[in-house]
């Protein structure tokens, strides 16, 4: 009987239990790999399609707030009229929706938003030049705020996620 049981277990016998094993340890690895990588995959997904659902918000925000204010000050509404008071609610709540937008803790962010603060003081169409000097300025440090997220997400669409300690706009 002793001799059936030793004979039961050949080389052949030992290698396919061992390949066997390896099989189920390397299936094993592989599932806890892709485990990972979906939901490495979708953290990535849906902050990318967050950043450019805010890409769009701020430049429709900011096109909205620029026309709005330059026209407000170079047309003929009377200043306390309804129209005027409407015009300047709709200009007030962009101001703010812009600031709150915008990180006042990066460099180009404190820019954006004293462009926004200085704007604001541009009431009278004397200062029509001015205003016109000044929502230029924003609009161009807008769009270089626009291009360096728009590059966030390209990177990290290609790359995965960005590293913590990235130099500051």
């Amino acid at each position: 009987m002793a001799l059936e049981l030793k004979d039961a277990f050949e080389l052949k016998d030992i290698f396919y239990i061992v390949g066997i094993a390896a099989t189920f340890l390397i299936g094993l690895g592989n599932i806890i790999y892709n485990i990972y990588i979906n939901r490495r995959t979708t953290y990535i997904n849906s902050i990318t399609a967050e950043r450019v659902k805010w890409i769009n918000a701020l430049r429709e925000n900011v096109s909205k707030y620029a026309g709005l204010t330059y026209n407000w000050v170079i047309s003929d509404v009377e200043e306390g009229s309804d129209e005027s008071k409407e015009i300047l609610k709709e200009i007030d709540q962009l101001r703010i929706l812009i600031q709150l937008q915008i990180n006042p803790n990066e460099k180009l962010g404190k820019k954006i938003i004293g462009w926004i603060d200085t704007i604001s003081s541009h009431t009278h169409e004397s200062q029509k030049e001015e205003l016109k000097k000044d929502l230029k300025g924003m609009v161009t440090d807008v769009q270089e705020l626009l291009k360096i997220e728009w590059d966030k997400v390209k990177d990290e669409a290609e790359k995965g996620r960005l590293p913590k300690n990235e130099d500051e706009t």
